[in-house]
């Protein structure tokens, strides 16, 4: 990569340095060589004197992860920034933009933008440019520059000629995902494997219920999870198996019919997925509060054999970035069905 004082002198060939991203992007399969590539490609074009790329959670859409970008002298860094977006925020305001981008001759006076919710990464810009990362109509990303450094004017010229090597970091990030996600798919059907064989070779019904419940704490990466029986007579719900920080104490609770998310579950029979507990009403707070602990996250499926409910699984807290998705809904479904013939066959 050129020192700035040449980027800037020397007229870049666009075409060139693209063609030499698609060799890189299209010779890694690594999501980090290919950003870091797209960081120096965006530098040596001279069109700005910083950039940066983020990636958006998929399991929760507000919020931002960093990857590669460039410090106050230029040189390539790893950025470990972690931040939710604001809606008046440059980045949200470039994904609101049906044209994908967002520019500002001097973000610290524009009034689109919030300034009580700058980000480390804005601190001392005036000038900024970000383009939206999107592939296939889902937005992944950004690509955010600037020209602090030399301190010149961000033209929108210069902005949108950064289109294609923006289009490149959206494919690493899309990529990725996709090799991930199959991955994933893979490892899950593994543990539910496993567990099919485990309770198949145990005849204890505790036993069984803590495979299960083990199993899918570690497959949905949650603080704990639990295991409810229900009662036929009156729909109350106990506790069977738990795991967790809490699992001792979780072991004595009782939810009436119709109590907290997993009664709910039991009364409908349907799976349901909470992000934010505190402000859900099906969510008992007496549990947390009788027992010292914090739910953020709650997901729940029930254990149905013909018309009747047999009780509830249900996971908390989800670790990462704290979001449950559908594929984690339809992992802890695939569960919840496996102990089922040994639950109905226990007097409860």
């Amino acid at each position: 990569m050129r020192p700035l004082s040449r980027r800037i002198r020397h007229a870049p060939d666009l075409g060139k340095i693209l063609e030499r991203l698609t060799l890189k992007a299209l010779g890694s399969p690594d999501m980090d060589e290919v950003l870091k590539a797209t960081i120096r490609a965006v530098l040596d074009t001279g069109l700005v004197d910083r950039a940066a790329v983020h990636f958006r959670s998929r399991t929760n859409p507000r919020a931002m992860v960093g990857t590669w970008g460039t410090d106050l002298s230029g040189a390539l860094e790893r950025i470990p920034t972690r931040f939710e977006v604001h809606p008046r925020s440059p980045i949200a305001r470039a994904f609101a933009s049906r044209r994908g981008y967002f520019l500002t001759p001097d973000v610290r006076s524009d009034r689109r933008v919030d300034q009580a919710i700058g980000h480390s990464h804005e601190k001392g810009v005036k000038a900024l440019g970000i383009l939206a990362l999107s592939t296939q109509g889902e937005i992944v990303g950004d690509l955010a520059v600037d020209n602090r450094i030399s301190g010149r004017p961000l033209a929108l010229k210069s902005l949108l000629a950064l289109r294609p090597f923006a289009a490149h970091a959206a494919a690493a990030i899309r990529n990725v995902r996709i090799l991930s996600a199959a991955k994933r798919r893979a490892e899950a059907l593994k543990v539910i494997n496993e567990v099919g064989q485990k309770c198949l070779a145990s005849d204890s019904l505790e036993e069984r219920m803590t495979i299960v419940a083990e199993s899918a704490q570690k497959l949905l990466q949650t603080e704990g999870a639990t295991i409810f029986f229900r009662d036929a007579r009156n729909g109350e719900l106990r506790v069977q198996t738990a795991t967790g920080p809490k699992r001792e104490v979780l072991t004595q609770l009782r939810l009436a019919r119709g109590e907290g998310l997993a009664g709910w579950v039991a009364e409908n029979k349907i799976s349901q997925l909470v992000q934010q507990a505190g402000v859900d009403p099906r969510f008992a707070r007496r549990v947390d509060k009788e027992n010292a602990f914090e739910t953020r996250s709650l997901l729940a499926s029930p254990m149905v054999l013909g018309d009747r409910v047999l009780g509830v699984l249900e996971v908390v807290n989800k670790g990462g970035d704290g979001w449950f998705t559908l594929e984690d809904q339809s992992l802890l479904e695939v569960l919840a069905k496996g102990p089922r013939s040994q639950v109905s066959a226990y007097d409860l």
